[in-house]
């Protein structure tokens, strides 16, 4: 076994639209570390406060930055939506690559828990409705280290919530990108920051088990890319079995973002099935997220990233 260790220090900024009159930047100062390896009324509220309890107790786990700051100027995109509640969008450059990309997504995630609660919908996820520190991380480190590798590229993001990474991607020249989700409100979501990005030409959308993988084409994708999707235990093996047969073999790329003290047994778990699987592990890099301004609770976050590649 072969180890190298290396460190960058990318800016990775939110910043409100340019029409924007006021607002304050936040930013996040990305240093990686890489190891390469060479081998609701009275029930709804009680719902909801028994909802935000799990929420409290996942975000022990998942280590959560909020950072979107709250004296950011929102502004308002497609009211005619047919989604049940309001849109905003925001703004986030890959500083990397000179972009800058919108993303739409709820202006509330009350409002999702709301409507979720509403419908008697308990086992839908509500957490799509926030751009986390994963997906965040992830874009920003493709784009600083495989951008050129992208281009002409068809790419895959699973588990997308609201579409950052994929996304992230078509704007740095990839030739398709699918987006995959169980929840179809995130994935309206992502459409409409599609649409904003003028992206409609590249993207698709479609609802994803990834119980269900033997009802997709394989065999399809150069890059595959997903963030927060190890968390559970019960998602390790059908994730594995999804990123090992949908990327092309000989040379398909998979690139997974993961907090790395959240739920390290399932991870360990993840990179000894993609042994099995004819999947080599190139390597692990590490992306301090060092609190700059405007982070809530003035903590670091950090996120690993796993590099590998499909050999048979």
């Amino acid at each position: 076994m072969v180890k190298r260790e290396s460190t960058f220090s990318p800016l990775f900024f939110i910043s409100a639209p340019a029409t924007t009159p006021h607002y304050r930047t936040n930013m996040m100062l990305f240093t990686a570390t890489t190891t390469t390896t060479a081998t609701a009324t009275t029930d709804n509220n009680n719902n909801k406060t028994a909802w935000r309890r799990k929420s409290k107790n996942d975000s022990r786990n998942k280590t959560r930055v909020f950072i979107t700051p709250s004296d950011i100027k929102k502004d308002t995109v497609e009211s005619s939506s047919s989604l049940p509640f309001d849109l905003t969008y925001e703004r986030v450059e890959l500083t990397a690559a000179g972009i800058n990309i919108s993303i739409c997504r709820p202006k509330s995630e009350d409002s999702v828990l709301d409507y979720y609660i509403a419908r008697n919908e308990m086992n839908a996820d509500p957490f799509w409705a926030a751009l986390w520190p994963s997906a965040r991380a992830l874009s920003q480190h493709l784009a600083t280290t495989k951008a050129v590798s992208i281009r002409g590229k068809d790419v895959a993001e699973i588990g997308c919530g609201l579409g950052l990474v994929g996304l992230s991607l078509a704007l740095l020249g990839a030739k398709s990108v699918t987006l995959y989700d169980r929840e179809p409100l995130c994935l309206e979501c992502a459409r409409l920051s599609a649409k904003l990005n003028n992206l409609e030409s590249i993207c698709k959308f479609e609802v994803l088990d990834w119980n269900k993988c033997d009802m997709f084409e394989k065999n399809k994708f150069d890059i595959l890319v997903a963030a927060d999707v190890l968390y559970e235990k019960h998602a390790v093996e059908p994730v594995s079995d999804f990123v090992s047969k949908f990327v092309k073999p000989n040379g398909g790329q998979i690139f997974i973002a993961d907090p790395p003290l959240r739920a390290p047994q399932n991870r360990a778990l993840f990179k000894t099935l993609m042994t099995r699987k004819d999947i080599e592990l190139l390597s692990e890099t590490k992306l301090f997220c060092k609190n700059v301004e405007g982070l809530r609770d003035g903590f670091d976050d950090e996120v690993l990233v796993l590099e590998l590649c499909r050999t048979l």
